[in-house]
């Protein structure tokens, strides 16, 4: 759904978003507005070719500090985007990154489409990082690619290499508080659990739904799907609070399972 008009005047700072464009795209593609800039924005380092659009740019195919709804109070909260000289980010449409969240790239980032970085959420990619379609990063989560220190190992007498690549596969939910560490390999259709540490490579895990827990995180469930249709989840919400159940029928419901797995990528805010 598209903004509407009195919602873009609220939220969005036009010059900052004016200028962002002009600084990233050639005149044609930055006057289509793929990027919107909320008012409480600390942006640097924007360059020519930091930022490139894997489809057709569309209005609003990538928002950046702008939460309508938000859970913390938006006052005084800024939202951080930082590009190094090499630092490049590729995208899908649905690429938001909400107000008090940051976002730094020094490295190779890569985003399918309709990825979603929550308030207060931190993602550092300092060397290599990728993520899959339908992507949530829940708040005050951490995604980084490297301790960000160096760190000595006196007994074989060595410097540990301090970067490893993050692979977070499609329909991945990182839940509020979760940390995501270097070398994390995260399947498809997988859950993070709040609170959790996951930095190990599970890509040879081949279930779907797995639900990973703990610190260290370990394979706990599988078959648990984060559903992604938000009338559904309204709709769900109203049967619990007037009825008083315990679980909904999916079937009563009309749950179409792939549908709320992989929605239409957000554009606007």
């Amino acid at each position: 759904m598209k903004p509407r008009f009195k919602d873009l005047l609220r939220h969005v700072s036009f010059w900052r978003t004016l200028r962002v464009n002009l600084v990233l795209f050639p005149l044609r593609t930055a006057l289509r507005f793929p990027v919107l800039c909320g008012r409480r924005c600390d942006i640097a380092g924007l360059r020519r070719g930091a930022v490139s659009l894997s489809c057709e740019p569309r209005f609003g195919m990538i928002v950046w500090g702008i939460s309508p709804t938000p859970r913390f109070s938006v006052k005084g909260l800024w939202t951080l985007i930082r590009f190094s000289r090499r630092g490049t980010l590729s995208c899908g449409p649905g690429f938001i990154v909400r107000a008090g969240a940051s976002l730094l790239v020094t490295g190779k980032l890569v985003c399918g489409e309709d990825v979603l970085v929550n308030q207060r959420a931190l993602v550092v990619c300092s060397k290599e990082m990728t993520f899959g379609p339908h992507v949530r990063i829940g708040w005050d989560a951490q995604v980084l690619d490297s301790d960000c220190h160096l760190i000595y190992d006196e007994t074989k007498r060595r410097i540990n290499m301090p970067y490893a690549s993050v692979v977070v596969g499609r329909n991945v939910w990182i839940a509020s508080r979760a940390n995501i560490g270097k070398g994390a390999k995260i399947p498809d259709y997988s859950i993070v659990a709040r609170g959790s540490l996951l930095n190990r490579d599970f890509s040879s895990v081949t279930t779907r739904g797995n639900v990973f827990a703990g610190v260290p995180a370990e394979l706990k469930a599988t078959g648990r799907y984060r559903l992604l249709d938000i009338p559904l989840e309204i709709r769900a919400s109203k049967e619990w609070k007037n009825l008083g159940l315990r679980h909904i029928d999916a079937d009563e419901l009309g749950l179409d399972v792939e549908a709320a797995l992989n929605p239409l990528p957000h554009t606007g805010f």
